[in-house]
């Protein structure tokens, strides 16, 4: 939350500078208005409303400690979106993810980084339910994942025990952990005594952790050649050399787009919402306002295969 608000807030103190804003007091409804125009050009209305509304809250808390004049923080436009826009168009195709999974395997195999993104592609948990699993939860011969909701030992689950339910596992996706388990994962419990499947050195790692993973192996530089969409240089984007920076890319993806791309691929290749529904612990009307962003003709060749017309 620290990085994502620095970000937003660093966008509009340079858009100040450019605008000659020295001091925050010269602050006002028309910069704020000229700031909204500027941005509305450059990004997407539901990624404005975001950074608009870290603005404000900043804003405001300018005006608490007496740097500000009140009301200010009101001034700052609130656009309206719809529920359709609200539904975040961001996810992973199937193309990115099989790059992905091919560089992984090459490059980095049974890493840490494999094991998460393995998981979050090829069964579309939360970050939440990943970090949760232990290694007793893993078996290797029946090629399941078992998920237990344990808030007693620091691993909830989003529906509490709703979200309970074993998941299959494809054999490599066994092969890949089962490696990563014997070669690369640190002999290590957590502060319970629980052996978490994905560990650190430290013991369970935490959910930005694992989020890190996501923006790392997700940069287009890294699976895709080494060429950057953006025009950026590698060997001197400060977001391709660190990992802990990948976050910087506006490529990079966290881990709910992996989980929504793989629903909609999911949805794309004919699976019953109701199959999915149980593996990923999501409602139907939430894939369908959510997650499902097949095209209408795609919706139709998938209802022409449900009904044998092909």
């Amino acid at each position: 939350t620290i990085r994502s608000h620095k970000s937003r807030l660093g966008i509009f103190a340079d858009f100040c500078e450019e605008y000659d804003v020295e001091y925050i007091d010269e602050i006002g409804g028309g910069l704020l208005t000229q700031y909204r125009l500027n941005r509305s050009d450059e990004i997407n209305i539901v990624t404005l409303k975001t950074q608009l509304d870290t603005l404000r809250v900043f804003l405001r808390f300018c005006e608490r400690i007496d740097e500000l004049k009140k009301g200010i923080a009101d001034l700052v436009p609130t656009p309206e979106i719809s529920d359709d826009e609200n539904s975040r168009d961001e996810y992973l195709s199937q193309e990115q993810a099989s790059g992905i999974a091919e560089n992984l395997n090459k490059y980095d195999y049974a890493s840490r980084d494999h094991a998460v993104f393995r998981l979050l592609w090829t069964t579309g948990m939360r970050r939440g339910a990943l970090r949760a699993l232990d290694v007793s939860d893993f078996d290797v011969k029946e090629r399941y994942l078992q998920l237990r909701h344990r808030p007693e030992t620091g691993t909830p689950l989003k529906n509490k025990h709703k979200s309970e339910r074993y998941i299959a596992l494809d054999e490599k996706t066994c092969n890949i952990l089962e490696d990563y388990i014997t070669e690369n994962r640190p002999e290590v419990a957590d502060d319970f005594g629980r052996y978490p499947l994905i560990a650190t050195r430290q013991g369970r790692p935490h959910g930005q952790t694992i989020q890190t993973s996501a923006y790392a192996v997700t940069r287009p530089c890294k699976y895709n050649g080494g060429t950057c969409p953006h025009d950026y240089n590698p060997e001197s984007c400060e977001a391709a050399r660190d990992k802990n920076k990948a976050y910087e890319c506006p490529s990079s993806l966290s881990t709910h787009p992996l989980r929504r791309g793989r629903i909609t691929a999911d949805l794309t290749e004919g699976h019953p919402t109701a199959v999915i529904s149980d593996r990923m612990d999501v409602s139907d009307d939430v894939i369908s306002a959510h997650y499902d962003k097949m095209t209408r003709r795609e919706q139709m060749e998938q209802r022409r295969k449900s009904l044998g017309l092909d």
